[in-house]
């Protein structure tokens, strides 16, 4: 007990950082430009021990089954298929440090006094972090020692901003909306391409293409 307490300072002043992986074909014909883009993380809540496991044997499975699996071959020719394997490194590392402690969240210890020691569940849901919706209290908390604390402001969290930008970085520009909360409704066309996936080992369910809402897509 207490381990993950005295290992804090194990932490790098900025973080660990965060890897993000392209596996496609690059002799292939098609360029990046005309390649579809897939990026799937995993590891968003740090005790989710199995997401990162899980996202890291379908690449290997990629990788091992190139130049002998057609499906493959067919999918790497044309897809460009990203991951981040862990997202939430710090907290990954609180997980593991004390796993008695059921460490869920990042480790952003300055999210307000009350709750700024390991035991009183500090840190920020990734999860809830994101600007879309950001702020609702409907599913997410504004109190800072609850496991789904949305965090200070939109987009807070380093962890959170780097895979935005990574995203951004991969899929096409002209799909990016000003206003995309209010834009959900909006048709969009067949030249909208690109699939973000977000694994997680608890709930058993399938949120496509949001669930901060309670309705069919």
């Amino acid at each position: 007990p207490g381990s993950a307490i005295t290992e804090m300072s194990d932490i790098p002043e900025d973080g660990f950082d965060i890897w993000g992986f392209n596996v496609t074909n690059s002799d292939s014909s098609h360029t990046s430009d005309e390649k579809a883009k897939v990026l799937i993380i995993s590891g968003v809540h740090s005790r989710e021990y199995a997401t990162s496991e899980l996202n890291m044997r379908f690449a290997e499975k990629l990788l091992d089954g190139f130049g002998d699996n057609s499906d493959i071959n067919w999918i790497l020719n044309h897809t460009e298929v990203h991951f981040i394997f862990t997202a939430n490194p710090d907290g990954r590392y609180m997980a593991e440090s004390d796993v008695e402690l059921w460490w869920r969240k990042n480790a952003n210890f300055e999210n307000g006094s009350t709750c700024d020691h390991p035991e009183d569940n500090p840190g920020v849901d990734m999860n809830r972090n994101y600007p879309f919706a950001w702020g609702r209290e409907d599913g997410a908390s504004a109190d800072p020692c609850m496991d789904d604390f949305f965090g200070s402001a939109p987009g807070s969290e380093p962890e959170v901003q780097a895979v935005i930008a990574y995203a951004k970085s991969i899929f096409p520009e002209h799909q990016f909306l000003d206003d995309p909360e209010n834009s959900i409704d909006m048709e969009r066309g067949e030249n909208t391409t690109g699939v973000f996936i977000d694994i997680h080992s608890s709930g058993r369910m399938i949120y496509y293409p949001w669930g901060f809402v309670d309705q069919i897509a």
